[in-house]
């Protein structure tokens, strides 16, 4: 099922990503969808066109990282690094960059979209069709559906639907940018330390 938990660090594309977030400096790219309006929680579901009205696809990165930030050296019964760890700590989800709406997102045929990551001139990753669902929409409908029964989803929520690849190291000081033909593009550089 969806895993809710809270971003405590979104940035802006072309932020510098303070070290501490991942030591590793993990990133992925993802298609991932703003909340525009409230959508209380209330008994009924909702339809797929309900949440697509109010909702915005954007171009963004998950930065890998543990939300636990201790000091990394120090040993746990169940640490970050660890199946257990990752799971009590919702997958590592350390931040997200947040880059380019895309327009007209209802009508593009995700799994026909080229997908081009570099870090500085070097190419990470260029694959086509860029979601593991084809749409990633899908699981925006099952999540938000999940939380109306409780909270709802609150308008400025970013909601992480699947890596596009997977994650990738990448060096400090250098620009990682994800560019999905005709629909934008998100950058972000890690900072030294």
């Amino acid at each position: 099922p969806p895993v809710q938990a809270p971003i405590y660090d979104l940035f802006p594309s072309g932020s510098v990503i303070p070290a501490d977030i991942s030591p590793l400096r993990l990133i992925e790219p993802e298609i991932m969808f703003r909340v525009d309006r409230d959508i209380p929680a209330r008994e009924r579901q909702y339809d797929v066109h309900e949440i697509m009205e109010s909702v915005t696809a954007v171009i963004g990165f998950e930065v890998i990282g543990s939300r636990f930030r201790s000091d990394p050296s120090a040993p746990a019964a169940n640490p970050p690094g660890s199946l257990y760890g990752a799971l009590s700590d919702h997958l590592v989800n350390g931040c997200i960059v947040v880059g380019d709406a895309i327009p007209d997102w209802r009508g593009v045929a995700f799994d026909e979209v080229g997908l081009r990551m570099t870090e500085g001139d070097r190419e990470l990753v260029s694959v086509v069709g860029c979601h593991p669902f084809a749409n990633p929409c899908l699981p925006v409908v099952v999540g938000v559906n999940r939380l109306r029964r409780r909270l709802g989803v609150k308008a400025g929520d970013i909601i992480v639907t699947n890596s596009s690849t997977s994650f990738f190291p990448v060096s400090a000081g250098t620009v990682v940018r994800a560019s999905y033909e005709g629909l934008g593009e998100v950058t972000a550089t890690f900072a030294e330390n």
